[in-house]
């Protein structure tokens, strides 16, 4: 991959970037450092012929993320610019118009979770990513997916502890659907979705705790192959939107539930209820910054207690504890890593 500078792995280096080159088979990266002023910066791909040059985009702090919009070109490769105001942190979806790119190349931009990209290569059937590795203090979250026949293949980047990996491995299936939840160690941000090993790829079990990540989440409708996803669109001011899972019988059914830009971040409390459904809203005051949610070791994995945290504590994650049914969460505080040191952990009260 890269080597390590470890100057920025304090809060003042914000995000660093990899810009790609224009080479043959869009294979080498160029790590770009940032400085403070910059905040976040973007890659903006260029329309040439094999999807390789990625041109940086230089954002001051008022412009704070920009969104890259795929455009409708033969091969799904340019990439059009979109300007955001100050307070408008979605974190989008944009689909190409192109003849057998019908999957989503992901824009995902955040405040405090800094960007990561995936670029969908202009291959016959659009199956090939190229990992756009972005991250913050060293902090990357990668996913490669081979260009498999059928979408199935997912190759898996295991990250080092303190790394703060989300990750999403999916099996070789016949119909890509079997997912693995992927185990994280101490120190490692708990965001995955884990998909259950039915027959027609359906049931997801929601572990969605972040940062500074804010959610931006995909409902699977309870069609009955399990085709439809409803995606949770951020609408100007709305900030995080999050989604409410409802008592329905198959806790398949989610409500989306609108957030006001006074809020912040609002976290998602799930009752013990029965079969894993029913959320309550929590709200949360600008004070607060990010609340996060520990899970109540119960006997289904249900039951969240919110989990007050001070602005000071910046980065706070979810050790998730070797009980029985995947419930206990740990809150562990970090303190920012120095210059040149790791982070520092110490247990919160959960």
């Amino acid at each position: 991959m890269y080597k390590r500078n470890k100057s920025s792995r304090y809060l003042g280096d914000f995000p660093r970037l990899l810009a790609r080159s224009s080479v043959e088979n869009c294979s080498d990266f160029t790590l770009v450092d940032l400085t403070l002023g910059d905040f976040p910066r973007l890659l903006a791909r260029s329309s040439v012929e094999n999807c390789s040059d990625f041109t940086l985009v230089d954002l001051t702090l008022g412009d704070f993320p920009r969104l890259l919009a795929r455009s409708s070109v033969e091969n799904c490769s340019d990439f059009t610019l979109v300007d955001l105001t100050l307070g408008d942190f979605p974190r989008l979806l944009a689909r190409s118009s192109v003849e057998n790119c019908s999957d989503f190349t992901l824009v995902d931009l955040t405040l405090g979770d800094f960007p990561r990209l995936l670029a969908r290569s202009s291959v016959e059937n659009c199956s090939d990513f190229t990992l756009v590795d972005l991250t913050l203090g060293d902090f990357p979250r990668l996913l490669a997916r081979s260009s498999v026949e059928n979408c199935s293949d997912f190759t898996l980047v295991d990250l080092t502890l303190g790394d703060f990996p989300r990750l999403l491995a999916r099996s070789s299936v016949e119909n890509c659907s079997d997912f693995t939840l992927v185990d994280l160690t101490l120190g490692d941000f708990p965001r995955l979705l884990a998909r259950s090993s039915v027959e027609n790829c359906s049931d997801f079990t929601l572990v969605d705790l972040t940062l500074g990540d804010f959610p931006r989440l995909l409902a699977r409708s309870s069609v009955e192959n399990c085709s439809d996803f409803t995606l949770v669109d951020l609408t100007l001011g709305d900030f995080p939107r999050l989604l409410a899972r409802s008592s329905v019988e198959n806790c398949s059914d989610f409500t989306l539930v609108d957030l006001t830009l006074g809020d912040f971040p609002r976290l998602l409390a799930r009752s013990s209820v029965e079969k894993c459904s029913d959320f309550t809203l929590v709200d949360l005051t600008l004070g607060d910054f990010p609340r996060l949610l520990a899970r109540s070791s119960v006997e289904n994995c249900s039951d969240f207690t919110l989990v007050d945290l001070t602005l000071g504590d910046f980065p706070r994650l979810l050790a998730r504890s070797s009980v029985e049914n995947c419930s206990d969460f740990t809150l562990v505080y970090l303190t920012l890593p120095p210059r040149d040191e790791g982070a520092r952990i110490r247990k919160g009260n959960s």
